[in-house]
């Protein structure tokens, strides 16, 4: 169990077949990083480059374990990652590879090193049984729908109002330690607590007339989605100070075709905040 890079790990270790893995509790994972995080509609996420390199923690992070007593595997676990990529040299590379078939001074494909996606189909085959949560807030919040609906192992999904910091914390809006015996309960010791009869996603609404209260699908999206097309207008909306304020409409185009001419600026970036600072903002419980 665990959240965030403790949940990459998860999912890999199923990927093995291992057949005394009984069952993960994975919450807010990524499936590929180049579009949750790095590149986000192929703009650069400056803001994530820039916290993430601030956090020279993950380079060192390792779990102790009972058999080491006295740390020696501990340091010999950080010694062997001396000449691994860390925190900075990953930096680095995510800037000199700004395309998903961008190559590395060693000649991969670098984002290819870095997704988790191609574990799906040895999960699958493995069936561990996977319990996953997310965050509305999260950044991985996208990523852990397309786990979902990928997955084809026993498997449920709870979407909280929560962000990355908070996603398998116990709130007002969930006890999730409460959750994740449930789920442990069934899949190790075989009581049959009723988990598996219910529907398999459990969301949470932000706004409307359910406001604040839990709802239940077995698909997503919802089978009772209604999808509105927007399409591109000419003038400005007048909302906002920018020149890229624009207008869309409900109206279909009245003539056969139309163009505009942009002049991409590849220098751009997602400016100075991004989800990853969600903990700082205003949530809507």
């Amino acid at each position: 169990y665990g959240d965030s890079q403790q949940a990459m790990v998860q999912f890999a270790a199923a990927s093995t077949g291992n057949p005394h893995l009984k069952a993960i509790l994975p919450a807010a994972s990524d499936i590929e990083i180049y579009q949750a995080v790095e590149y986000p509609g192929g703009a650069y996420d400056k803001a994530f480059a820039s916290l993430y390199a601030k956090v020279p923690l993950l380079d060192k992070v390792a779990t102790p374990v009972d058999s080491d007593p006295d740390g020696v595997l501990l340091a010999q676990a950080r010694e062997s990652r001396k000449n691994k990529i860390g925190i900075q040299n990953a930096q680095e590379l995510t800037i000199q590879c700004p395309y998903r078939d961008s190559l590395g001074s060693d000649g991969i494909n670098f984002w290819q090193t870095q997704d988790l996606y191609p574990f799906i189909q040895r999960i699958n085959q493995a069936q561990t049984p996977i319990y996953m949560t997310v965050g509305w807030y999260d950044i991985f919040t996208a990523d852990m729908f397309y786990w979902y609906n990928n997955l084809s192992v026993p498997r449920h999904l709870t979407v909280r109002p929560t962000d990355h910091s908070q996603v398998s914390a116990n709130l007002a809006d969930l006890d999730y330690g409460a959750e994740a015996l449930r789920w442990l309960d069934y899949c190790l010791k075989g009581i049959n607590n009723g988990i598996m009869d219910e529907p398999p996603i459990h969301y949470y609404i932000q706004d409307g007339p359910k406001k604040g209260t839990w709802q239940t699908s077995n698909q997503w999206p919802l089978a009772t989605q209604i999808l509105t097309p927007y399409y591109f207008s000419q003038g400005k909306s007048g909302t906002v100070a920018s020149v890229n304020d624009g207008v869309l409409t409900l109206n279909s185009p009245s003539t056969a075709s139309s163009s505009d001419v942009y002049q991409v600026d590849y220098s751009t970036s997602t400016g100075a905040k991004s989800r990853w600072g969600a903990i700082d903002e205003a949530h809507n419980y």
